[in-house]
């Protein structure tokens, strides 16, 4: 270290003694804003940072809200015709009304299972009657959906 910047650090002048000089006092360290071996963030610094830092929590942001609305795996689809034996639908009620269906209520079911498009969130609401039929069954809950859609409003209301 030259004389001029061991004297500097003696004194603790916050002058550089030498702006010509390399190293830690020259004016290229002075303006990024380090002096007496501290580093300190200029303005311009602390905004880049401080831009980085939200631009990267943005990105977080958007990839979690992405991540949650990945659509839930599709429901099994069995189109006209694919099904070939009650066995092909997953364990459940309606599989296990079926089984205990005679041999031709059990073949009459799957005729009729064969002449529609359903998927596997429609079993909940799929139905056998004793005979073999299939039916769709609304629960409570559909049903008083279904009412409060039907029930006039107040703007909708005849006026004397």
């Amino acid at each position: 270290m030259s004389r001029l910047h061991e004297e500097h650090r003696q004194t603790g002048s916050r002058k550089c003694p030498n702006r010509d000089a390399g190293g830690l006092f020259s004016p290229h360290f002075i303006s990024m804003g380090i002096e007496q071996d501290k580093i300190l963030l200029t303005p311009r610094k602390r905004d880049s940072v401080i831009q980085l830092a939200t631009r990267a929590l943005a990105l977080l942001c958007l990839a979690a809200t992405a991540m949650a609305q990945r659509p839930a795996s599709p429901a099994r689809p069995f189109p006209v015709g694919s099904l070939s034996q009650l066995d092909e639908l997953p364990a459940g009620r309606l599989r296990a009304r079926l089984g205990q269906l005679p041999p031709t209520a059990q073949q009459h079911a799957l005729q009729w299972l064969r002449s529609f498009h359903f998927t596997e969130s429609d079993l909940p609401s799929l139905h056998a009657d004793s005979s073999g039929g299939i039916l769709y069954v609304c629960s409570p809950l559909c049903q008083a959906r279904a009412a409060a859609a039907e029930s006039p409003t107040a703007a909708a209301a005849s006026v004397p």
